[in-house]
C-alpha cells in the first residue's frame, strides 16, 4: 500500500510541476505580447512622427525644404521617404525584424 500512494504522490507532483511551467510560459507569453505591442505602437508613432515632418513642408509651406532644430535645411521628400519605409518596415516586415534580435 505504501508503494501505491508513493507513486500517486510522485505522479501528482509531476503533473503540478507540469501545470506551473505551462502557466508560467502563458504568463510570459502574455508580458511578451504586450510588450511586443507596446514597442510595434511606439515604432508606428516614429514612423509617422517623421513622415509628417516631411509631409508637413510639401502640401502647406509648399516648399521641398524645412529647417531643423539646429537650422539646417532638410530635403522634405528624404524625410517623407524614411517615414514611409520606416512605416512599411514596422507594418508589414515586424515578425522579420523581431526574428533578427
Amino acid at each position: 500500500m505504501n508503494g501505491v500512494s508513493s507513486w500517486f504522490n510522485a505522479e501528482s507532483a509531476e503533473i503540478k510541476k507540469a501545470k506551473d511551467s505551462t502557466s508560467d510560459h502563458i504568463l510570459n507569453k502574455m508580458k511578451n505580447k504586450s510588450k511586443n505591442i507596446l514597442i510595434r505602437s511606439g515604432s508606428i508613432l516614429v514612423a509617422l512622427t517623421i513622415s509628417l515632418t516631411g509631409l508637413i513642408p510639401l502640401v502647406f509651406k509648399k516648399d521641398l525644404f524645412y529647417s531643423n532644430w539646429w537650422g539646417g535645411l532638410v530635403f522634405a521628400p528624404i524625410a517623407l521617404l524614411i517615414g514611409l519605409f520606416l512605416l512599411y518596415l514596422v507594418v508589414f516586415k515586424w515578425d522579420k525584424l523581431l526574428k533578427m534580435k
